[in-house]
């Protein structure tokens, strides 16, 4: 198996029933609206999808799952969406540490602690219902109050100095023979 992320194994029952092609990471190959080529009848979305090499972000399946939705009420209508799927970038975000974040978003970075200020909002506001938003809220402000989940960082010094202890533990572990 590469290294990476993979599409989960229903993806490959779906590629073998359909026929569909998949892409390296066993995603399915589907048309521009998000339809399995030969079946317009099965839509694709999410983590399972291969579409113009977009990334498997939450993002990415959050818009796929909005169009497919809408392509499905529509059709419950009797009506149909003919425009193609169009991801639109919203940038990215990243958590590094406890306070600590990178954002890019709408032509703005931000860094450090404003970086995971930034980060935060972005993350609650994608929550649905104002019950989750304050839940979430009042969580993550209890768990960083109290110093609570910490992270780990691990640096190039940190891991010659575990391995210098656990060379010295081995070696503190081999019984010593009696000269003679």
């Amino acid at each position: 198996m590469d290294a990476g992320v993979q599409a989960p194994p229903l993806a490959t029952a779906v590629a073998k029933a359909t026929g569909a092609e998949q892409d390296r990471a066993g995603r399915i190959c589907v048309n521009d609206d998000l339809t399995v080529p030969g079946h317009p009848d099965i839509l694709v979305t999410g983590d399972m999808m291969s579409l113009d090499k977009l990334p498997g972000l939450a993002e990415v399946a959050m818009q796929t799952g909005h169009y497919a939705g809408r392509k499905i009420t529509l059709e419950s209508l009797d009506e149909t969406l003919d425009k193609p799927f169009k991801y639109h970038d919203l940038g990215s975000a990243a958590y590094i540490s406890r306070g600590r974040a990178v954002v890019s978003a709408m032509g703005m970075h931000f860094g450090g602690f404003i970086g995971w200020v930034v980060w935060l909002f972005i993350h609650v506001g994608f929550l649905t219902g104002w019950r989750n938003r304050i839940g979430a809220l009042f969580g993550w402000w209890y768990a960083f109050t109290r110093d609570l989940r910490r992270e780990r960082g691990f640096t190039i010094d940190d891991m010659a100095v575990a391995a210098y202890s656990s060379q010295a533990e081995s070696a503190a572990s081999i019984p010593e023979t009696p000269a003679g």
